[in-house]
């Protein structure tokens, strides 16, 4: 169901915005608490989760773009693959064009496991997609690729090409 049926001509007011930021907050800590029993059983922390799913939907991403896109400092990254490859979610190999980059993919089982928990994502994602209306959610993504672009100031985030 809409939040409101009548267009707010105030949207960039702070009020408007700091509601829209608490809305997209709460959005994250639902989809996040969908997965996180399961993650907790296997011993894993939600940024593992967010590296799996980035190489799941883009195998084979450098190290540097991963850094670049998942936005943690590239020690953490580096633990945080080290961690995933010795549990077997993660293969790291040299890149054949340039033996400075390594290239991480997920491994069989780590797709497996993401089958799982992005599926119980999408159900929370479908429901409220469906509850919003077809407009709403073009709307929705708009925003959050607006928001996620490299082109917003103070945004660490750049596109990769092709994506």
């Amino acid at each position: 169901m809409p939040l409101s049926s009548a267009r707010n001509p105030l949207f960039l007011r702070d009020e408007e915005l700091d509601s829209s930021l608490e809305l997209l907050m709460s959005a994250q800590l639902r989809l996040a608490a969908s997965v996180r029993p399961e993650l907790d059983a296997r011993g894993l922390q939600f940024d593992d989760f967010v590296l799996l799913f980035l190489l799941w939907r883009r195998p084979g991403l450098s190290m540097t773009e991963l850094h670049t896109i998942g936005g943690m400092t590239r020690q953490s990254l580096s633990r945080h693959v080290s961690a995933l490859a010795r549990r077997d979610l993660v293969e790291v190999e040299i890149d054949g064009h340039d033996r400075r980059r390594r290239l991480v993919r997920p491994t069989g089982e780590a797709c497996r496991l993401l089958g799982e928990l992005v599926t119980r994502q999408r159900r929370l994602l479908k429901t409220a997609f469906a509850a919003a209306g077809v407009e709403a959610v073009e709307g929705f993504r708009e925003v959050a690729a607006a928001a996620g672009s490299a082109d917003v100031p103070g945004s660490r985030k750049e596109r990769i090409p092709g994506h």
